[in-house]
């Protein structure tokens, strides 16, 4: 997938500035505030571009210059690799978008949007050519997961605070469903979006658990895995909630059989303890078992909306933002959210209103590109877990099979929560978080054949210079 990447010509004062500053680009992306009213932003035909987004990728490509990281050959394997199928969805969304003839939006906007989602998948390439060492990754990990603890624990407060401090805690407030729904949120993004980043971080937490041998590095482990399920339930989102349990379980059966009691000890003790703060929560829970409320059928408007997008152009779709919109649709009088009647943010595709995106990445992906672009993402995507899984079985030592499996997890569980959200194609800053998670898996995995290489290379001079042995 990739060559052989060298580190030789990095000073050790470079080798410690690029976890440094990514770093503080991880907590930009979580905890940097005023998200959208910012006093400076530029705008194209009606698309603003954030300097959020402008600041950390290009300071990505800025940090991967400075390091000036030899790559000696990039090494193509016989089958299709990670490149090909990303370069060629770009190519079928560049071609879907300028030949797109929606009246809801321009050309220009959707050539925008493009070049942002490619911006935000950038750090996927920019990350494993900056010659981090195995023990920046694990500091960085460590970070990942401090963020995520920090998030976690503000969004559970929010849901037992009173109403006064609820927007002193979330840095903004968003428009309650009804008087008794407060969702916990994030400079990063509402409570679907914080759910999707809390799931990347939570098998590197269960990992502490069962592989520690020390007693606080264990706790530490139990706090992450307890205050990660917490955070997730706090959200009040359906999807979050299943998520964590499904990956909570995959955790307990796969990463180790041997300490299968931790994690059901952990997890009974985090169930009893979210009992107790839903208990004296103000936040109305009974939405995670309503399946009839004013959220669910307004995602059903626009799942009905993006199926009939893709009936109408089922080869190479509308375009990208054509009549989904990622920042702002039009806003209308509608009583179908709230069931009280509100203002919304609506698309209307052939007198049918719904949200502004579907709230799924593979109909987003559908409905924008065809069957031709949704296939190509897919297959990125499938090739993109096919790496980390086999890195499982290249792994020598426990810790690097275990780190390795939550690497692969918290993939999949992003996945599994992008059936309800389209947030990786449409969130800057949950994207670029989520490409740099996995752009640390590769960089991972090459530490790992590095170390196994050299070990292998010194056993053989061995075996050389002893050949009667």
């Amino acid at each position: 997938m990739y060559g052989n990447i060298t580190d030789s010509g990095v000073s050790s004062r470079r080798k410690g500035l690029v976890p440094a500053v990514l770093i503080l680009f991880l907590f930009i992306l979580v905890f940097l505030l005023n998200r959208f009213d910012v006093p400076y932003a530029f705008k194209i035909d009606g698309w603003t571009l954030f300097p959020a987004t402008l600041f950390v990728n290009l300071g990505m490509v800025a940090l991967w210059l400075v390091t000036r990281v030899k790559v000696r050959a990039i090494v193509c394997p016989p089958r299709p690799s990670l490149w090909i199928p990303i370069v060629a969805w770009i190519a079928t969304a560049l071609f879907s978008t300028l030949t797109s003839d929606a009246r809801e939006s321009t050309n220009w906007q959707g050539l925008a949007a493009l070049a942002c989602i490619i911006l935000w998948t950038s750090s996927l390439w920019i990350v494993p050519c900056l010659g981090l060492e195995k023990r920046s990754i694990y500091i960085l990990l460590g970070i990942f997961s401090a963020l995520a603890c920090v998030g976690a624990c503000l969004t559970t407060i929010q849901s037992l605070a009173p109403n006064s401090l609820r927007s002193i805690l979330g840095w903004y407030q968003v428009r309650p469903e009804s008087i008794n729904v407060s969702r916990g949120v994030l400079p990063l993004g509402v409570s679907t979006v914080v759910g999707a980043f809390y799931m990347m971080t939570f098998p590197f937490g269960y990992s502490l658990v069962i592989l520690s041998t020390e007693k606080w590095r264990r706790m530490a482990g139990f706090a992450v895995v307890f205050l990660m399920v917490t955070g997730c339930i706090f959200t009040a989102s359906r999807t979050t909630v299943l998520a964590v349990f499904v990956t909570l379980l995959i955790c307990i059966l796969w990463m180790r059989r041997t300490r299968i009691s931790s994690g059901i000890v952990l997890t009974i003790v985090a169930a009893s303890v979210c009992l107790i703060g839903i208990a004296l929560s103000t936040t109305d829970f009974s939405r995670l078992v309503d399946l009839q409320d004013a959220s669910i059928k307004w995602r059903i408007r626009a799942i009905e909306n993006a199926a009939e997008m893709f009936r109408d152009k089922p080869i190479l779709g509308h375009g990208i933002e054509s009549h989904f919109h990622r920042q702002k649709g039009t806003t209308s009088y509608s009583n179908i959210y709230s069931g009280i009647g509100g203002y919304e943010e609506i698309i209307t595709y052939k007198n049918h209103h719904s949200g502004r995106e579907p709230h799924n990445l593979f109909l987003l992906l559908a409905s924008e590109t065809g069957s031709v672009g949704l296939g190509f993402y897919l297959l990125f995507l499938f090739t993109l877990g096919r790496f980390f899984y086999n890195a499982i079985h290249s792994s020598v030592e426990t810790r690097d099979t275990l780190l390795s499996k939550a690497f692969f997890i918290g993939f999949v569980a992003v996945m599994i929560h992008s059936l309800t959200g389209s947030d990786l194609l449409a969130r800057q800053r949950l994207a670029t978080l989520f490409w740099i998670y996995c752009g640390l898996g590769i960089a991972f995995n090459y530490s790992i054949n590095n170390r196994r290489k050299v070990a292998d290379e010194v056993e053989g001079d061995l075996r050389a210079s002893c050949p009667h042995s």
